[in-house]
């Protein structure tokens, strides 16, 4: 699933730097529009790019798959939640304090102030997708407790509360009504990716069947359509009467803010798609590994899919660094394309359109040097702010609000880490509801102040240097270890990732 996260980054990453347009101003300035966006031709395009639900999907798969390991290990709600908040926001902290810093010292150095103002909102814009998916990503252990009891219940009840917030908001003409639908669309998404870690979906969905004259018992085995592909084909052709029947836009742009029933649909679409795909995936995948199956594949055929399999795997764990880093670096490069005097043609000019694709390879470049640099520097940075920021957690811990501040704890007379492997192995029934209701607070803080943090900065609530400030310390805060301190008052040193998770969030 690496390569299809990355894909759907990807072309996150190149509709956004398509979308940005800049242009020289009569007086020599740098004045900026939104491309692409109204033009005829963009609606129907707008499905097949709109990927965010494909996202939500894999991230529902892989997180299931995660909270699936942390339970087998013994591991708890509250520290999968807080592994997965600090892996979002350690990458989100540094974009926040070096762009807000950035944009201060341009304002300093006397910029346009209107201009710096809206950079400002196009580098926060997409930060509501961390705010949801930090948001949807804490409800884990909850939904999949309730889908490993009642999938189809969820799956029914979720939906019928997006057809619901649709419903009220055309009804009584309430805008801001539709976006509850950010929490029952994107759980909704998530869902499926728990559907489709359970593996069952996609053997149903793979089997073909053929349709018209010749169908037969053999259709199943040769030719014919999978039933994923054929019941996605059926979605897609009732999204179609929805956007033209109904209230719905046909740009699926569009129906992202708020989202909308029609873009519910859109993602089913993309599951029963990718539930009909994934079983000929993992053969590909599972061929080039020297398995049994290895004679399916050529040799060359499997040095190419060794090459997409790492390539994606690649952009993969850097897949929150690339999203929050890619509109920074796009209007960073605009900047610079602008004070060197490089042409800017108007947007949809066919001078712009020329250019476009030396655009994106020259964002491919800085894109990459960056993130070689960042993959150079990220474990020495990483390590040094940890050791510090463990060290400071030592002598002030987050306040206890009244709960037990002991967690797992050391017997009488045996040093904290013997206690700590002690621990491993036996815990007492008090004991682990002690460390339980601990771990959950200290968990609900550090979602409250990660989600605080992105909203300061995504609605650009004050000045540019305090809003900085703030949300910086917010997310610092949702990433600030909590050691716990056993009884003869060491510090038992807790496990911050699981065994085989990479990059900026556990798969």
């Amino acid at each position: 699933m690496d390569v299809v996260r990355a894909a759907c980054v990807l072309i996150v990453v190149m509709l956004h730097a398509l979308m940005v347009g800049v242009e020289r101003s009569p007086d020599g300035g740098l004045s900026t529009r939104v491309a692409l966006a109204g033009t005829e031709w963009f609606a129907p395009v707008s499905w097949l790019i709109q990927i965010m639900p494909l996202f939500f999907i894999v991230g529902g798969f892989a997180s299931a798959q995660h909270w699936r390991g942390v339970k087998s290990r013994g591991g708890t709600a509250a520290e999968f939640v807080r592994s997965r908040v600090r892996r979002l926001d350690l990458p989100a902290a540094t974009m926040i304090l070096v762009v807000g810093s950035a944009l201060a010292l341009a304002g300093g150095l006397g910029a346009d102030p209107a201009l710096l103002e809206e950079a400002r909102l196009r580098v926060a814009q997409p930060l509501w997708f961390l705010a949801v998916y930090i948001g949807v990503t804490a409800m884990v252990p909850i939904m999949m407790r309730m889908h490993e009891v009642r999938p189809t219940v969820m799956l029914i009840g979720l939906g019928s509360g997006i057809a619901v917030v649709d419903a009220v908001r055309l009804a009584a003409e309430l805008p801001a009504v539709g976006y509850a639908n950010l929490a029952f669309v994107w759980l909704f998404m998530q869902q499926l990716g728990f559907l489709l870690s359970d593996g069952r979906v996609e053997v149903w969905a793979s089997r073909r069947l053929r349709v018209g004259l010749g169908a037969g018992t053999g259709a199943r085995r040769s030719g014919g359509i999978p039933r994923g592909m054929l019941l996605s084909v059926v979605v897609l052709g009732l999204l179609v009467v929805v956007v033209t029947r109904g209230p719905y836009s046909a740009d699926m742009l569009v129906n992202l803010n708020p989202p909308t029933a029609a873009l519910g649909l859109l993602g089913l679409a993309q599951f029963f798609a990718l539930s009909a795909v994934k079983p000929r995936m993992d053969r590909w995948w599972h061929a080039t590994d020297g398995s049994e199956h290895s004679g399916a594949v050529s040799d060359r055929g499997a040095m190419r899919v060794r090459a997409i399999a790492r390539a994606g795997s690649a952009v993969s764990a850097g897949s929150m660094t690339l999203y929050l880093w890619h509109m920074p670096v796009v209007l960073a490069v605009a900047a610079a394309i602008w004070a060197v005097g490089l042409p800017l043609p108007a947007p949809h000019s066919e001078a712009w359109w020329l250019t476009r694709i030396p655009w994106l390879v020259a964002l491919a470049l800085v894109w990459g040097g960056a993130y070689a640099m960042r993959q150079a520097m990220t474990r020495a940075w990483q390590n040094v702010v940890r050791r510090a920021l463990t060290s400071v957690a030592a002598r002030w811990t987050l306040p206890s609000w009244g709960w037990s501040s002991r967690g797992k704890h050391s017997p009488r007379g045996v040093s904290a880490d013997q206690g700590a492997s002690a621990d491993q192995g036996v815990r007492t029934n008090r004991g682990a509801s002690a460390n339980q209701g601990t771990s959950a607070n200290q968990a609900v803080l550090y979602v409250l102040a990660a989600v605080a943090g992105v909203v300061i900065v995504l609605f650009c609530l004050g000045d540019i240097i305090p809003s900085t400030l703030v949300a910086s310390a917010l997310l610092t805060l949702s990433v600030w270890p909590v050691p716990r301190r056993g009884r003869a008052g060491g510090i038992i040193r807790e496990d911050r990732s699981a065994p085989g998770d990479t990059g900026d969030e556990a798969r």
